[in-house]
């Protein structure tokens, strides 16, 4: 029975020692923080419901649902983006590549929220 269990998280995890893979959900994380916030940086002063001056209350009140909705599509295209890159790519996976995924995924998810709303 062990063995059936170490048999099956190596072919979830390939070749990805389990802590790279973590970093990796870190980072990819990360960079879906660092695009919410260059979003932000972006917003137009002129609607009335943004405030003058920065706020974080606002941000994360104007992010968390985007962040909820997305989170369980975020760890699923991260998982295998991660766990498929040596394949797809022939080249390891590094720490830039999960935040380029993240950044992208976010980028993704706003423009279908765009799309959604036209």
């Amino acid at each position: 029975m062990n063995t059936i269990k170490t048999d099956f998280f190596a072919q979830i995890l390939g070749s990805i020692p389990l802590g790279v893979l973590l970093a990796g959900f870190v980072f990819a994380f990360g960079g879906i923080w660092l695009r919410s916030l260059i979003g932000a940086a972006k917003r137009d002063p002129k609607k009335p419901t943004t405030p003058d001056d920065w706020s974080w209350h606002y941000f994360w009140n104007d992010n968390v649902k985007r962040f909820f909705n997305g989170l369980f599509t975020a760890i699923i295209v991260i998982f295998f983006s991660i766990r498929f890159v040596e394949n797809l790519t022939g080249s390891g996976i590094t720490m830039i590549y999960c935040v380029g995924v993240g950044m992208g995924l976010d980028k993704a998810i706003e423009a279908i929220k765009n799309y959604k709303k036209s």
